[in-house]
């Protein structure tokens, strides 16, 4: 089990994903046409093999907008696992039992690579939108599509290697996300095979959400910035 994707929600892609990308140092390695149907565009990034999306409604009444007024602008919006398919079934015996619905299965094929996720109920499991999703080969990750190892730099970024969620009750939520993923917490964390997660105390006043990234310095320069766009906070490590 990794963390393999975080999703941002904003009001206008380009010129969020142009400030992401430069902060970064990274490039779009696709623009998925299939979210179309959710009412949205996107762009993804490639940081190492681990991503950052943008999705941004392009017509009203969508899900990613009433969530952009209900957190009061851009900000966190998914997290994606990459789970083996045991796994993967697993949690999804975990959640009926908890009573936490799946809302979307997704599935798609680019050449040779398959993917398939299933999302959670954001007002069942608390904090955002959980994604656990199965690529095969392992190595792939169809939501990226499949070319971008072509276009993964090494200058500032590497892997995403933690999220932070803010909620009213880190504790109760992080019990409710390691029991949901099968995972004991450890010292207030989800940890995973590669990164984790942290369920904190809220910092910006708005309501429940995922607030901050970290990722991996290759420039020995960014060591310890941190830096607040698209409605989260960047740091360095």
């Amino acid at each position: 089990m990794r963390l393999r994707q975080i999703a941002l929600v904003a009001n206008e892609l380009e010129p969020t994903i142009a400030e992401l990308s430069e902060e970064l140092g990274a490039e779009v390695c696709f623009r998925d046409p299939g979210v179309g149907y959710f009412g949205l565009d996107n762009a993804l990034l490639a940081l190492g093999d681990t991503f950052l999306e943008v999705v941004a409604p392009n017509r009203e009444g969508t899900t990613a907008g009433r969530y952009l007024e209900r957190r009061g602008g851009d900000g966190g919006y998914m997290v994606l696992l990459q789970l083996d398919e045991a796994e993967r079934a697993a949690c999804r015996a975990r959640a009926a039992e908890m009573g936490i619905s799946e809302v979307h299965e997704a599935e798609d094929t680019h050449g040779s690579d398959h993917i398939v996720g299933t999302h959670f109920h954001p007002g069942h499991t608390g904090g955002a939108i959980l994604s656990v999703d199965t690529a095969n080969p392992t190595t792939s990750w169809g939501w990226a599509g499949n070319q971008w190892p072509s276009v993964v730099r090494i200058e500032r970024a590497g892997q995403i290697l933690s999220a932070d969620i803010q909620t009213a009750d880190p504790e109760a939520l992080t019990a409710r996300w390691g029991a949901l993923l099968g995972i004991e917490v450890d010292d207030g964390r989800l940890r995973f095979d590669q990164g984790e997660l942290r369920f904190v105390d809220p910092v910006d006043g708005r309501a429940d959400g995922l607030t901050a990234i970290e990722v991996e310095a290759l420039d020995p320069a960014l060591m310890g910035r941190s830096t607040d766009l698209a409605g989260i906070t960047i740091r360095w490590r």
